[in-house]
């Protein structure tokens, strides 16, 4: 018989209602000795419930029914120092739920007072618990591979427990109690930026993002949520992963961004929602340099061949995302901006003749018609900036004018 181990390093005498909020996971392994990783916050003291449903499963936090069949789970708690609080394998049959096919209470149960401050805290299987004090040391079964198989049964190893049974590699948490939980963006996944000017922050509805990952187990495609309403996936690639913010998706400052790749949760992190974070696209993809623009005859804006200059008193047509939110196709045939556009070229006020989604193409997409300025600057880069709602374009874009 197992029995659950809790080693707590801290106490705290004063602690407020847990009044905080619930976060939920679900993901998946794809070998025994895989971690996740979760960071959580407190604003203030308080008291925290972390909880896993998958061995036995249940109805998690958020109202989903979890199936049972998982993995025998650990939890590990740390602070942001890296000292261990608290490790935990099995909650105990007067916290957790029985397995109906093992009749074992084997998912993790941990709850302490913490004062404010940030938390880490890992999930592993079984008995892949800290060998040390701190999150620098390592775990049992570090680079283990499938270290559970059933004795004297010749079937693949991976997620046995001790009944002996074999159990599927999903898990689901939740962290309850707290202010903000999230499975972050770590070096072997990757980084989630704009994908046009590839800077880090918010989005608007309509914005092409893009997602950088590599190194991950899991199998393609990916998908991706926010706020539960699926994406549109422009690009799944080997690296890299192209999807657009719903055009309906309303400002939040914390909106939940889900990344899996089948069962395996990538990433699951709140993203700021704004009424509109706007950015151009540019020829090299860098986010700075010459603008993706055409001319007004539909040839490439640049001043290298075939690309040519465009003429003061011209019309561009200049591509970016990010812009917000269209109104329906008009009798025109296009679906314009609900808020309005300026622009500037060399400095200067620009007249904006269109700005709404690109015909033909992904809402993710915005076309905006600049009529350069009599006198506006000659060159080979000349500045071009787009404002709307008070927002503005990345610094650095430009246009050949001739």
């Amino acid at each position: 018989m197992r029995y659950a181990v809790i080693r707590l390093y801290v106490i705290v005498a004063l602690v407020r209602a847990a009044f905080g909020a619930d976060f939920s996971f679900v993901g998946a392994f794809a070998q025994d000795d895989e971690r996740r990783q979760f960071t959580f916050t407190l604003i203030e003291r308080g008291i925290v419930f972390l909880r896993t449903w998958s061995y036995a499963g249940g109805v998690n936090s958020t109202g989903a029914r979890i199936e049972g069949g998982g993995f025998d789970p650990s939890l590990s708690l740390f602070d942001s120092t890296g000292l261990l609080l608290a490790t935990n394998r099995d909650g105990g049959c007067n916290k957790v739920a029985a397995d109906r096919v093992t009749t074992w209470c084997w998912d993790a149960f941990v709850t302490m007072p913490l004062p404010k401050g940030t938390y880490q805290l890992v999930l592993t299987e079984s008995e892949n618990t800290p060998m040390g004090p701190y999150l620098a040391d390592p775990f049992v079964y570090d680079e283990a591979g499938n270290f559970t198989a059933a004795p004297g049964i010749t079937a693949p190893a991976g997620f046995w427990d001790y009944s002996p049974n074999r159990r599927n590699n999903s898990y689901a948490l939740d962290i309850s109690g707290v202010d903000f939980a999230q499975l972050p963006l770590v070096p072997a996944i990757g980084a989630l930026v704009n994908g046009a000017s590839w800077q880090a922050g918010p989005a608007g509805p309509n914005t092409i993002l893009t997602f950088f990952y590599r190194n991950f187990p899991g199998a393609q495609p990916l998908r991706a949520l926010i706020d539960g309403l699926s994406v549109e996936i422009l690009y799944n690639g080997p690296t890299q992963l192209n999807f657009v913010v719903p055009p309906t998706a309303i400002p939040n400052a914390s909106a939940s961004l889900q990344i899996s790749s089948g069962g395996n949760l990538l990433l699951a992190t709140p993203l700021q929602i704004a009424d509109a974070w706007p950015a151009l696209f540019t020829v090299h993809q860098s986010g700075t340099g010459q603008a993706s623009v055409l001319n007004q005859d539909y040839t490439y804006n640049g001043a290298d061949a075939p690309a040519v200059p465009a003429a003061r008193g011209s019309i561009l047509m200049v591509y970016g995302t990010g812009f917000g939110v269209a109104n329906p196709l008009g009798e025109d045939g296009l679906s314009w901006l609900t808020s309005a556009v300026s622009a500037f070229i060399g400095g200067l006020p620009a007249e904006v003749t269109f700005a709404g989604l690109a015909p033909g193409y992904t809402p993710g997409l915005q076309q905006i018609n600049i009529r350069i300025p009599d006198g506006c600057p000659a060159g080979a880069a000349v500045p071009i900036r787009l404002q709307i709602g008070g927002h503005s374009t990345q610094l650095g874009t430009t246009i050949a004018v001739e």
